[in-house]
C-alpha cells in the first residue's frame, strides 16, 4: 500500500528588528530657503539666511518628498528600553524615544547600534525633541514629527534615527531614508516623520 505524502509548509517567520514588534516608517521632506519677504510691501529680497532676521518673512520653494516610507529597524537597545517602559519600570517611568537625530552617513543597520554613526550635531539639524508626538486613545499609531532649519551647508542627510535624550541616551530605532535629502544650503528645511505602530 502507497502512503500519501505530506508536504510540511512552515510560516514565514518575520526578521528580526525589520518586521516584527513596533517598528513603523521612517519618511522626510525637503523645501529650500529663496530668501525674505517683507509682510508689509510683499517686496522681495534674495538675500542669505540669518536666524536673527524677525522683521521679514522666509520664502521657500515647494514640499518636496524626498523620502517615501520606509521601514526602521527596532535596536536591541530599545526593544529592552521597551519592555522596561512597558513592564519592568516601578516607578513614572523614563523619557520615550522621541529625539529625532540625523546623518549623512551611509549606514547598513544593526540591531546592535547604540549610536548614530556621524550623528550631527550642528547647523540647526542636531538632535532635537519632536515637536508633535500624537497618539489617539486606542489606536494602534504614534506619530513623531519635527521640521528642522538648517544654518549651515549640508551635502545629503542619508539617515535618522530615535533616541530617549538629547545627548547619550537610548537608541531605540534607525532607518535609512529610501534617498537622501540632496544639498542644503542655510534656511533650507526638512520636514522628518517617524510613524510608530504596536498593537
Amino acid at each position: 500500500m502507497r502512503l500519501p505524502k505530506i508536504v510540511w509548509k512552515l510560516p514565514k517567520l518575520p526578521i528580526s528588528g525589520v518586521t516584527s514588534g513596533p517598528v513603523g516608517y521612517l519618511s522626510g521632506s525637503v523645501r529650500h530657503f529663496k530668501g525674505y519677504r517683507d509682510p508689509e510691501t510683499k517686496e522681495f529680497f534674495p538675500i542669505a539666511y540669518d536666524e536673527t532676521i524677525t522683521h521679514l518673512e522666509p520664502v521657500y520653494d515647494d514640499w518636496r518628498e524626498f523620502a517615501k516610507p520606509k521601514k526602521n529597524l527596532l535596536t536591541n537597545a530599545g526593544k529592552d528600553y521597551l519592555h522596561a517602559q512597558y513592564w519592568t519600570n516601578n516607578a513614572a517611568g523614563g523619557v520615550g524615544v522621541n529625539f529625532i537625530a540625523l546623518t549623512e552617513s551611509t549606514l547598513t543597520p544593526a540591531v546592535t547600534d547604540t549610536t548614530l554613526g556621524g550623528e550631527i550635531t550642528t547647523n540647526g539639524l542636531g538632535r532635537t525633541i519632536a515637536s508633535t508626538r500624537s497618539h489617539s486613545a486606542g489606536a494602534n499609531t504614534t506619530v513623531l514629527s519635527l521640521t528642522f532649519t538648517a544654518s549651515g551647508p549640508f551635502t545629503d542627510v542619508k539617515a535618522s534615527a530615535l533616541f530617549n535624550a538629547p545627548g547619550s541616551g537610548t537608541m531605540g530605532h534607525i532607518a535609512n531614508f529610501s534617498t537622501g535629502s540632496g544639498t542644503l544650503s542655510s534656511g533650507d528645511q526638512l520636514a522628518i516623520t517617524w510613524t510608530m505602530t504596536a498593537s
